[in-house]
Order: structure tokens, then C-alpha cells, then sequence
């Protein structure tokens, strides 16, 4: 199996939908009916694995991903990576079960930006960004004015790109813009600074 050290962001992204802190977008892709057994076979397990996770970590949190967002983000991965790569990275057995240890692979560009684009496309991962960055910032001003400062610094092409960069075990310069642009939205220390 590859391993690096995943950028912060990816990893934190990552976790969040493995754990169950799921946005409240998501889209079907509908790739389901382009895979073969297996390639369902492995989705299909790779979305329970997502499920279970989010069950274990918050039982019963509206917060959770939806089973239609596990479906999604496993059944994107296997369309849009490929088994035989998911395999070579180690997320997906050779039996066609899930590694639970998926933490620290690291993919080649191509590759981590097909899951980062699945990603974005299954879950809000713009509003998971604007979230956490709302959260680090100081209770000054209005909500909705810290909250609109923060969804203009945040956009999805930079959340796809440190997506992407993460998956590939790089530092995205895009993070470091944003974490930039969001300090200004409240006065102080944004996470990950």
C-alpha cells in the first residue's frame, strides 16, 4: 500500500464523511448501472463501510451521511478511480471488501482528482469548508454577516482543489488563500493557521 502524510485539510474532509459529519448536498451519479458486478460488489461495500463509520462516530445525528451520499461517494470512486486502482491504493481488498485503514494512501494526480471531483459532486464539501472555518472564527459582528464574508472566500474549485491536493499527500495553496481571505471575516485565527 502507498503512504504519505495527507495534508490537514483532506484528512479533517476525509474523516468527516467517514465519520459521519456528511454535508447536506449530494447528487446520483446513476454509475451504479455502468459498473460490473464487482465494481458494484465493491461499492456497495465501500458505501455499508461509510455508513458503519458514521453510525459508530455519531449514532443517531442528523449530521450523519446519508445512505444516498455513502452511495454516491462509493460508487463515484469505483467509476471514476477504478477498482484495479482503489485496489492498488489498498481502499479495497482483492476479496472486494473495504481496508478500514484507509488513512495515509496517497494517490497520483490524475487519480486524486477524480476523487476529489466525486466528492464535491456527492456532498457539500463547500459548505463542510465554510462550516469549519465559521467555527475557528471570533463571535464578532452579525452571523450572517461572518457567514457571507465566509462563503465568498470559499468557493468550490478551491475546496476541490485541496481536495485534491490532499489525496495526492500535498499542501494546497488554496487552503493557505482561504484560511487568508476568511481571517479578514471575523478578525481572528481561522484553524489550520
Amino acid at each position: 500500500m502507498k503512504t504519505a502524510r495527507l495534508g490537514v485539510p483532506g484528512v479533517l474532509l476525509l474523516l468527516a464523511v467517514l465519520t459521519g459529519c456528511g454535508g447536506d448536498g449530494s447528487e446520483d451519479t446513476d454509475s451504479s448501472s455502468s459498473l460490473s458486478e464487482d465494481e458494484k460488489e465493491a461499492a456497495d461495500n465501500l458505501s455499508a463501510q461509510i455508513i458503519r463509520s458514521g453510525e459508530m462516530s455519531q449514532p443517531e445525528s442528523e449530521s450523519s451521511v446519508t445512505e444516498e451520499q455513502a452511495g454516491c461517494i462509493a460508487e463515484g470512486a469505483v467509476a471514476e478511480v477504478g477498482l484495479a486502482e482503489l485496489q492498488e491504493y489498498g481502499i479495497v481488498t482483492d476479496d472486494l471488501l473495504v481496508n478500514k485503514s484507509i488513512q495515509g494512501v496517497e494517490m497520483n494526480a490524475e487519480d486524486a482528482d477524480a476523487l476529489a471531483g466525486v466528492f464535491v459532486e456527492c456532498i457539500d464539501a463547500e459548505a463542510l469548508f465554510e462550516d469549519r472555518f465559521l467555527a475557528g472564527l471570533p463571535k464578532r459582528g452579525s452571523e450572517q454577516d461572518r457567514r457571507a464574508c465566509v462563503q465568498e472566500a470559499v468557493s468550490v474549485d478551491a475546496v476541490q482543489e485541496v481536495l485534491a491536493a490532499s489525496f495526492r499527500g500535498a499542501r494546497a495553496d488554496a487552503y493557505a488563500e482561504m484560511q487568508q481571505a476568511v481571517s479578514s471575516c471575523g478578525g481572528g485565527k481561522v484553524p489550520g493557521q
